[in-house]
């Protein structure tokens, strides 16, 4: 969920509108939600539809609002020639960061560990996950490193001392989540 800014190459357009972004593999859509009269119930009416190949997405360098989590999208229709740009909001720097992972992955590899050489760490402060794909731990939680992203800021792990091995990322430097090796 986004709020989008329009903005025109003559002029700024300061109208808020909550969009839903969404990508299907290689199809992006972007949809307002309408709630139904009757039942009470969101559907989405869909504006646009491209292929990928004709979005980009980027991190505004110089916004006309002040604001990081802004995403700059610009719809490239080679149909009708047209060219249209506008500025998200996400939710979260999660979200942006998401976001542009998705358009601009990573050339390098991230660092993952085989099962014999985890690391064990042993979490000093909780951290509650706010994306089904996180990890939720608390203090003196012991947990084994599965992958480290790139920019080392994240950390995918599984719970050591627990039955459940399913594993989610959390952050590794965040000032919410401190780990320490074991």
């Amino acid at each position: 969920v986004c709020v989008c800014v329009c903005v025109s190459s003559e002029y700024v357009v300061l109208t808020r509108l909550l969009i839903e972004l969404i990508l299907f593999n290689d199809m992006f859509l972007y949809a307002k939600p309408v709630k139904h009269r009757r039942t009470g119930d969101t559907r989405f009416i869909v504006y646009r539809s491209l292929h990928r190949a004709y979005i980009q997405v980027c991190d505004p360098g110089d916004p006309p609002l002040r604001d990081e989590l802004l995403l700059n999208i610009v719809l490239d229709d080679p149909t009708d020639a047209s060219r249209v740009s506008f500025y998200c909001r996400c939710q979260s720097s999660n979200d942006k960061a998401r976001w542009l992972e998705a358009f601009h992955p990573p050339k390098e590899s991230s660092e993952i560990y085989d099962t014999w050489d985890r690391p064990r760490m042993r979490v000093v402060c909780e951290y509650a996950a706010s994306q089904p794909d996180e990890l939720s731990v608390g203090e003196d939680d012991i947990i084994e490193v599965i992958q480290r992203d790139r920019d080392k800021e994240w950390i995918k792990a599984v719970l050591a001392n627990g039955d459940d091995k399913t594993g989610g990322w959390l952050p590794a430097r965040a000032s919410r989540v401190r780990v320490c090796v074991c």
